[in-house]
């Protein structure tokens, strides 16, 4: 299920919204995208770039808060953040969640909760809900994804549920990470639609696999499950 991510306290004014960024861990920022600094002592210069700064230290927290300064300040269970990490930030009920690890090999993205099968040993059944901020989400994070990712996912529910936004982020991936593959999980249902599929190969992305779960060889107990 989609979780709301860990509290943390920041600086930042609740009308901010939500910042997707990636984490550095110095002053010197790319000329594109949304970035967080992550220090464990005091900055001697500010970089105003910088969306915010990003600590596990509470008086450094403190002494960025008295300056005027954008801050978070992250729980324990946090202090596993790294450079490259690509984090959501939501100011408005202080949570932070991790899109990405650059230090693992694989990362995936839950596209929706959504689901339009109902598998008996699921074990994230299906939610009518509107979750459709999630593609904003992964669409800010994928341009932010190191290009020499091996290899990212999409998942759900039911990824073919997000509509057109499916197709775009098929299409990000392949302009924002023309060497990193997509492995895409889905039950399949909708790919029976030629429309879909045909729009799918249009896009002719370099490195794309399709997951879809047979669980029988006999058409009664694949569709039991």
């Amino acid at each position: 299920m989609v979780v709301l991510g860990d509290k943390i306290q920041h600086t930042l004014t609740p009308n901010e919204g939500i910042a997707v960024v990636k984490i550095k861990s110095d002053n010197f920022l790319p000329t594109s995208g949304r970035h967080a600094i992550r220090v464990d002592s005091i900055p001697s210069r500010i970089n105003t770039k910088a969306d915010f700064y990003l600590t596990d230290k509470e008086e450094i927290f403190k002494n960025l808060k008295v300056a005027g300064i954008p801050a978070v300040w992250v729980p324990a269970s946090l202090s596993h953040l790294e450079e490259g990490d690509i984090i959501r930030v939501s100011s408005g009920d202080n949570h932070l969640r991790v899109l990405t690890k650059k230090s693992h090999r694989q990362n995936s993205f839950l596209l929706t909760e959504r689901c339009n099968n109902w598998c008996i040993m699921c074990s994230q059944p299906p939610r009518d809900i509107d979750d459709s901020y999630i593609v904003h989400d992964v669409m800010e994070a994928i341009k932010l994804i190191d290009p020499e990712t091996r290899e990212i996912g999409f998942t759900g529910g039911e990824p073919t549920l997000v509509g057109d936004n499916f197709f775009r982020l098929i299409q990000a991936t392949k302009n924002y990470l023309p060497r990193t593959a997509l492995h895409i999980l889905s039950n399949g249902r909708n790919f029976a639609k030629e429309p879909l599929a045909q729009r799918v190969g249009e896009i002719a992305h370099h490195d794309l696999m399709i997951g879809i779960p047979i669980y029988a060889d006999n058409a009664s107990d694949h569709n039991y499950v």
